[in-house]
C-alpha cells in the first residue's frame, strides 16, 4: 500500500543524512577507526566509506527511501572518481542541516531560493577548481597516493606502478589467497578506464584472474535481431568460458536482450565498450585480435558493410577488475604495437584473514583510482579537506549563506583539526564529483514537499 508521508521531507531527509552521516564520518583520515559490518552470513571490520554505506539502511519505511535517495550521490562519486564517498556524505549532511536551521531562522525565505544558492554556488565551485587545479608530474605521484591511503604504506608501490606504465593506464588490482600485497610487471594487452555498456553489470564483473578466457571482438552496433541471434550462437559455443566482449557500440536494452537469451551464466559475459578509445578504435580491435589469436569470421548474416565483422579467440589468461583488463599470453608475438601498451601490471592482494584482505584491497583501490584522476584532471595542494576550506573562502560573500562555505570547512577544521600539509595533494576529480554530487543531492532534499513510501507490514 503507499502512504503519503504527514511528515516534512526535510526533516525525513535531515535524519536520513545524519544517519549516513554517523556512519561513515569517523572512517575519514589516516587516523579514522573503523566500522563492524555485516556481509549477509559474516562480519567484517572496515573503515571504507562505500562498503559501509552499501550496508545502511533503517526499520523506518519513511527514512529508508530517503537513505537510499542520499546514498546514490556518494556512489556516483565513487564510480566517476574513485574516491570521495565519504567525504560526499560528510559535506552533504552538513548542508541540509545547515539548510534546515537557515530556513527556521529566516522564514522568509524559500526552500526553493536557498536551494538556488546552493546550486549556483556549486557552479561558482566548479569554475574555481578549473582554474586552480595543477598539474602533476610523476615525481608527485607518491604524495598523492599518501594522502587516500591515509599513510605512507604502499604509496610508493603505487607510485612506482605508475612510473612503469608511463600513463598507459593503471594497474589491474586482483584479490589474492597469498599473505601481503604483490606487483607483477608483464607484457600485455592493458585496456583500462574503459565503460561498462550499463551499470546494472558492474556488480557482475570479477576482480580476480581467469584461464583461457574467449575474447569477442565486433565493430558496430548489433541492435538487428539477425546480428544478435548470431552473436548468441558463437556466444553459447563456449558456454562454460568467461568471454570479454569487446564492442564498439551498443544499446543497454540491446545488451539486457542479448544476454537473457544465452544459455550460459550470464554473469561470464564481461561487456566492455572500446568507444572511448575514437578514433584509433579499429586499430585497438586488429592488435587485440592478434594478441588472443583469432581468426576474422564471416558475420553469416551480417551483411552490412566489410568492417561488420567479428573477431572471435582465446587469451591465454585475463586479469579482470571494475576497472582494468589485461589480457596475458604465455609467448607473446611480435607485433607493432603502436596504439596499444604492452606494459601491465598486476597487483596481486592478500592478507594474513579476510578482513585484512578487504581493508587493505579498499584502500589500494581508493589510492589507485585518485592518482589516476589526479594524472588525468589535475590536483590540489594541501590535503586532508584543506582544498575544500580554501574554496569556501573564495565564496565567501555577502550573497552565500555562511552555512553553505561552512559545510566545506568541516571535514578540515573538524576531523583534521585545521591541519594542512604542503607535501599532500587531492586529486581535483575527487574534490570536483565530491562537490557536485553532494551540492546537487542537497539542493533536491531541500526541495521535496511529499515523500510517497510502501507501508510494508
Amino acid at each position: 500500500m503507499k502512504i503519503l508521508s504527514e511528515r516534512d521531507p526535510l526533516e525525513v531527509f535531515s535524519e536520513a543524512s545524519a544517519i549516513l552521516n554517523k556512519a561513515v564520518e569517523h572512517t575519514l583520515g589516516p587516523e579514522g577507526t573503523n566500522t563492524a559490518v555485516h556481509f549477509h552470513n559474516y562480519y567484517n571490520i572496515i573503515n571504507d566509506g562505500k562498503s559501509i554505506i552499501e550496508q545502511l539502511t533503517s526499520l523506518d519505511p519513511e527514512i529508508a527511501p530517503a537513505i537510499e535517495t542520499l546514498k546514490q550521490s556518494s556512489f556516483e562519486t565513487n564510480r566517476k572518481a574513485g574516491d570521495g564517498t565519504t567525504s560526499t556524505i560528510v559535506i552533504m549532511d552538513k548542508l541540509i542541516q545547515g539548510a534546515k536551521e537557515y530556513l527556521e531562522e529566516n522564514p522568509d525565505k524559500s526552500r526553493v531560493w536557498l536551494a538556488n544558492r546552493i546550486l549556483e554556488t556549486e557552479k561558482k565551485l566548479q569554475d574555481l577548481i578549473l582554474r586552480q587545479k595543477a598539474t602533476i608530474d610523476n615525481n608527485l605521484y607518491n604524495k598523492v597516493a599518501k594522502v587516500s591511503l591515509g599513510s605512507s604504506e604502499y604509496s610508493e608501490m603505487i607510485s612506482e606502478t605508475f612510473n612503469f606504465l608511463n600513463s598507459n593506464g593503471i594497474p589491474a588490482l586482483v584479490k589474492s589467497d597469498i599473505p601481503g600485497v604483490e606487483v607483477e610487471y608483464i607484457e600485455g594487452v592493458n585496456l583500462t578506464k574503459t565503460s561498462v555498456a550499463s551499470s546494472m553489470f558492474i556488480d557482475l564483473l570479477p576482480s580476480k584472474e581467469l584461464k583461457n578466457v574467449q575474447v569477442i571482438t565486433m565493430f558496430q552496433c548489433i541492435d538487428r535481431f539477425e546480428e544478435m541471434f548470431q552473436l548468441v550462437k558463437l556466444l553459447n559455443q563456449n558456454k562454460d568460458k568467461y568471454t570479454v566482449l569487446l564492442y564498439n557500440e551498443i544499446s543497454s536494452s540491446a545488451l539486457e536482450n542479448l544476454l537473457f537469451n544465452l544459455s550460459q551464466d550470464r554473469s561470464k559475459i564481461i561487456p566492455i565498450c572500446m568507444k572511448n578509445y575514437g578514433k584509433d578504435m579499429n586499430n585497438m580491435f586488429d592488435e587485440i585480435a592478434k594478441y588472443t589469436e583469432t581468426d576474422i569470421i564471416d558475420g553469416g548474416k551480417l551483411k552490412a558493410t566489410d568492417i561488420s565483422k567479428i573477431k572471435i579467440g582465446f587469451a591465454g589468461k585475463a586479469i579482470l577488475s571494475q576497472e582494468s583488463l589485461v589480457l596475458i599470453r604465455e609467448e607473446a608475438p611480435e607485433y607493432d604495437y603502436k596504439f596499444i601498451s604492452k606494459k601491465a601490471c598486476i597487483i596481486r592482494v592478500g592478507g594474513a584473514t579476510k578482513i585484512d584482505m578487504e581493508d587493505t584491497y579498499r584502500r589500494l583501490e581508493d589510492a589507485i583510482y585518485s592518482l589516476a584522476g589526479a594524472i588525468e584532471h589535475g590536483a590540489f595542494f594541501g590535503g586532508y579537506g584543506s582544498p575544500y576550506s580554501s574554496l569556501a573562502t573564495d565564496i565567501d560573500d555577502v550573497g552565500t549563506p555562511s552555512f553553505i562555505s561552512d559545510a566545506l570547512r568541516y571535514i578540515n577544521q573538524n576531523i583534521f583539526n585545521g591541519q594542512a600539509d604542503a607535501d599532500a595533494i587531492d586529486s581535483a576529480l575527487v574534490i570536483s564529483q565530491v562537490i557536485r554530487n553532494s551540492f546537487i543531492t542537497a539542493a533536491h532534499a531541500i526541495t521535496t514537499y511529499a515523500i510517497v513510501y510502501d507501508n510494508i507490514r
